[in-house]
């Protein structure tokens, strides 16, 4: 663990800390932690050493959830800044962070609750469908209401795949030149009250749609 000090800056890009890290009984250091916002570059580094040098910290950390520029990292290593470092977040918790209390408390949760013994797994279950079912067999309207009960997901994709079939086996539709009976029986009726130009107009061919002949 350790310990926050007072000190604490919060800029729109950028954030300072000072944190005391216990080494031995009765002793602590003090780092100065600057994290930044976007890849960490040599100017970052510069103003990195300048806090140090101002708070008088035994370390200094740059940190970032992005990348660091190869210059950065070679400042840091030169051995006038030996006590300076850059990390992504990443490469940080890597190295200093230790997760086991908090593993331990987590696997003592789970035994004590029963977790381990009661946990389903979300993907355990899965719908299949009994091959040997037929909808000719004994009592088949009863399972066919069960199946729809328990499956309302299942039916609605088979009736949308029976839908969808139903429309691409459709027989096209064509066109074919024939009478009307029903228009030439009107128009023939009313013959005697229809001038003769129009009588002809109505007892002409007109296309109706059918269905076409199967080959």
């Amino acid at each position: 663990g350790f310990d926050l000090e007072s000190h604490e800056v919060w800029q729109d890009d950028y954030f300072e800390w000072i944190i005391n890290i216990p080494v031995r009984r009765g002793r602590y250091d003090r780092i100065l932690v600057r994290g930044i916002d976007g890849e960490a570059g040599l100017n970052d580094v510069e103003d990195l050493k300048q806090s140090v040098e101002t708070h008088r910290t035994d370390e200094g950390w740059l940190v970032t959830a992005r990348r660091i520029s190869r210059a950065a990292r070679d400042e840091v290593e030169k051995e006038e800044n030996e006590g300076l470092g850059c990390y992504t977040l990443d490469e940080l918790l890597d190295q200093d962070a230790d997760f086991s209390g908090y593993l331990t408390w987590l696997e003592t949760e789970i035994q004590q609750r029963g977790i381990d013994q009661n946990y389903v797994p979300l993907a355990c279950l899965k719908e299949a469908i009994d091959p040997d079912f037929t909808i000719d067999e004994a009592d088949s309207d009863t399972l066919r209401q069960q199946f729809e009960t328990t499956h309302p997901q299942t039916v609605a994709e088979l009736k949308e795949k029976k839908r969808d079939k139903n429309i691409r086996n459709r027989p096209k539709t064509s066109y074919s030149w024939r009478y009307d009976h029903d228009y030439r029986t009107t128009a023939s009726r009313n013959l005697a009250t229809v001038a003769p130009n129009d009588a002809a107009r109505s007892t002409r061919l007109r296309p109706v749609p059918c269905r076409a002949a199967k080959p």
